[in-house]
Parts: structure tokens; C-alpha cells; sequence
């Protein structure tokens, strides 16, 4: 079992919350506190959990793009840079294709609805 933010605060007897915030290169932990909790962490095997880090900030970070397919140069380069403008912004792109299929958009739809 992967360590837990909680496990690498106990190691250390430091506070939770500071954990965090040095994992996230908060300028209110000092940069000797971040480097020792960033070591510690991965001795443990600590990685983030992704849902509970998105269900905090109240955003993933995830965007959905709806298209047809990708077969076609002006589907698929609109797709490539979206991709890469977002991956340089912090966030990942996820692409569902359709294939022109109006049962398979509204069921994409209403997953995105649903969250």
C-alpha cells in the first residue's frame, strides 16, 4: 500500500498541512522544511491522491473535448494544440470521439453532466 500524506507527516512529526503544502511548493513552507518532506516522501513511495487533491481545489485540472474522430488533419490538429497549450498550463486533455454517432455524443454528454 502507497504511503499516505498523513504517514509522511508522521515520519517526520510535522503537521499534515505543512506536508502539503511543501509537496506543493507553497513559498509559506522555508525551502529546508520542502526539501526533507519531498525526500521523505518518496523514501516512502508517498504519490498524491489525484480525487482527493481535485475534490480540495474543486477542479481536475482535466479538460474534455467531444469530437468526431481523429482521422482527419481538421479534427486532429485543433486536438494536438489544444493538448499542448493545456499540458503547458497544468491541466490534461481527454478526448472521446463519437464517430457521428448521436447515441454516443449524448451519452459522452451526460458522463460529463454527471461529473
Amino acid at each position: 500500500m502507497a504511503a499516505r500524506l498523513s504517514d509522511v507527516a508522521k515520519a517526520l512529526d510535522i503537521n499534515a498541512s505543512t506536508v502539503s503544502r511543501a509537496l506543493r511548493d507553497d513559498p509559506r513552507v522555508n525551502e529546508k522544511t520542502r526539501e526533507i518532506v519531498k525526500q521523505q516522501a518518496e523514501e516512502m513511495g508517498y504519490r498524491p491522491n489525484l480525487i482527493a487533491r481535485s475534490l480540495a481545489e474543486g477542479k481536475t485540472r482535466t479538460v474534455w473535448m467531444i469530437v468526431p474522430s481523429l482521422s482527419s488533419p481538421i479534427e486532429r490538429e485543433p486536438a494536438e494544440f489544444a493538448a499542448s497549450a493545456l499540458f503547458d498550463a497544468g491541466y490534461d486533455m481527454l478526448i472521446a470521439q463519437h464517430r457521428n454517432d448521436s447515441t454516443a455524443y449524448k451519452r459522452l454528454l451526460n458522463r460529463l453532466n454527471e461529473g
